[in-house]
């Protein structure tokens, strides 16, 4: 599927019927990563039309010369949630950027929203004022060997995690425009209204998960919106990192369930 969305023709994978879950990955990857890790979920259920799109700049969506900054790129997805979802209420999903993307549709639209899953999200959207742990491999298999590139990440490498990282992840990351990431890195990454996510009110069921060892967002700086959130479940899961859904997959599959298990009680 890949509906035209002002004048962005927006790749995207559907799965399923019933309530729409908008699913937004990370920046440098693409819609594989939430395919891969919520698809395994989600096929055992019934009732939720699960929606992946590639951002623009990502995957196979192209990024048009008008979209600069996470504004534009905020504009982008909400037009795309009205072409595809239409006028009614949804889930969202976010995973790191797309988690920050997410927080933004809570700002313009959250009327609209019947709960969120941040997942690893971006709170602070200035690399140099983030409060990071050190990266450690905690484990790894004995005689395991994988590229620096993915052992700089990891925090529990074993050729499991490996092999689920290269189908989900290493593909988007090949596929995105670099010229578009390193321009939009640094000169749009954060909202123009960013100040006010941190006084941001939802009263919907939401999960926030972090990674106790993730040297790509931190733990720390989500705590400052816990309040904010009176209806969130938040976890800080140990021996997992930015990959915490491939590092701890039965946790973060049981916090999927609860979730929708606690959406479902708003029905």
């Amino acid at each position: 599927m890949m509906p035209n969305v002002k004048n962005i023709p927006i790749h995207c994978e559907q799965f399923g019927d019933g309530i729409p879950v908008l699913c937004l990955h990370g920046f440098g990857v693409d819609h594989r990563l939430m395919k891969g890790c919520l698809e395994p979920i989600f096929s055992e259920l019934d009732g939720y039309k699960r929606i992946y799109p590639d951002l623009p700049g990502f995957g196979k969506t192209p990024a048009p010369d008008w979209l600069k900054n996470a504004d534009d790129m905020l504009d982008a997805i909400t037009a795309f949630v009205n072409e595809v979802v239409g006028k009614g209420t949804f889930l969202v999903i976010g995973q790191s950027y797309g988690g920050y993307l997410a927080q933004g549709l809570l700002h313009t639209i959250k009327n609209r929203i019947a709960g969120a899953f941040l997942l690893c999200p971006v709170i602070e959207p200035d690399f140099n004022k983030r409060t990071l742990p050190e990266h450690h491999n905690l484990y790894a298999d004995a005689d395991f060997s994988a590229p620096d590139e993915f052992l700089q990440i990891a925090v529990v490498a074993t050729q499991k995690i490996y092999e689920t990282h290269k189908r989900d992840i290493e593909p988007g990351i090949k596929a995105k425009d670099n010229e578009f990431a390193a321009r939009y890195r640094i000169d749009g990454y954060a909202f123009s209204f960013d100040g006010t996510l941190r006084s941001l009110y939802f009263d919907k069921p939401t999960t926030i998960l972090m990674g106790r060892q993730d040297a790509v967002v931190g733990y720390s700086d989500a705590l400052g919106i816990l309040e904010n959130f009176p209806r969130a479940t938040f976890n800080i899961i140990d021996c997992a990192g930015h990959g915490l859904q491939i590092e701890s997959e039965a946790l973060f599959t049981e916090h999927v369930r609860d979730w929708l298990r606690r959406v479902s009680y708003e029905a």
